[in-house]
């Protein structure tokens, strides 16, 4: 299986696995097979060392990147993977982040107002 859709893949987008991906973005199909992935649409972070925007468009351009060594590896599927994937644990992260903010502030609104 993982040879027909590299080939269909490569025979389509040229290689580039980052088009693939975009594709199903632009027809409301990534939430259908990668929802892990769809999350990572509109995930902030840190400019400073992501200047290029989302967690997204970070994961796209480095699997676009990753494609250049793809032939250089033992494991070719695996290293995609892992290009592509490397970033999700940071939809927890910022959803352990939000919600530890959100109850820092409940607290802080909870002792105002048992101080009236």
């Amino acid at each position: 299986m993982e040879d027909v859709l590299t080939g269909e893949i490569t025979d389509r987008f040229g290689g580039r696995d980052d088009l693939f991906f975009e594709s199903l973005r632009e027809m409301d199909q990534l939430d259908v097979w990668f929802p892990e992935l769809e999350g990572l649409i509109g995930l902030e972070q840190n400019p400073k060392y992501h200047p290029e925007g989302d967690v997204w468009i970070h994961s796209i351009e480095v699997t676009d990147r990753a494609a250049a060594f793809r032939e250089k590896v033992s494991d070719p599927y695996s290293f995609m993977l892992l290009a592509l994937t490397h970033d999700l644990g940071k939809m927890c992260n910022i959803l352990t982040k939000t919600t530890e903010m959100a109850m820092h502030i409940a607290q802080e609104e909870m002792k105002k107002r048992g101080k009236r």
